[in-house]
């Protein structure tokens, strides 16, 4: 998608430079061509960062920056439930994902939105970083999550991890 906004703004971008410089001859013409690739980044970086949240034919749902909620999981044969935090940092192009519990911290490695039977659907890969006092108990693992972000005001989902961990996601 950016390349299109990329190529298409850089294009654009050219064909007003030929209109108000109106250069002489195959160097003038070329000579703008630096011209024209160095314009369209600002407004590609706009649009990526801020301006994609307010043009209303982009169906990709606008996370908040900050949920709180409820891990649901089983440990040892015990089902148990944890509070949570997480974190979001939401661009057009990318998304980053850090989860808080009392005992680690996770980041996502990758992850995207994509659009499953009508529904947005978020999946990330992340590592946890357990605190020292808790990584005998709970190492470092990697999983993958996949949450329900269709409606951005409570999310749901499920984990599952490398350890053979799982659980459900619940956030508000």
């Amino acid at each position: 998608m950016l390349i299109k906004i990329s190529a298409w703004s850089t294009l654009i971008a050219y064909i007003v430079l030929v209109t108000l410089k109106k250069p002489n001859g195959g160097v003038g013409f070329i000579s703008l061509i630096p011209e024209a690739v160095g314009i369209p980044p600002i407004p590609i970086l706009i649009f990526d960062k801020w301006l994609w949240k307010w043009i209303p034919f982009i169906k990709m749902p606008k996370l908040k920056k900050e949920y709180k909620g409820l891990l649901k999981y089983n440990f040892g044969g015990e089902d148990l439930n944890k509070n949570i935090q997480v974190f979001i940092e939401q661009t057009f192009t990318n998304i980053k994902i850090k989860l808080k519990t009392n005992e680690v911290i996770s980041n996502s490695i990758v992850a995207e939105i994509i659009e499953e039977n009508g529904d947005f659907i978020l999946y990330y890969n992340y590592i946890t970083n357990p605190y020292s006092k808790y990584s005998d108990l709970n190492p470092i693992q990697i999983g993958t999550c996949r949450l329900d972000v269709s409606n951005p005001k409570k999310i749901n989902g499920i984990y599952w991890t490398n350890r053979k961990t799982k659980g459900d996601i619940f956030l508000e």
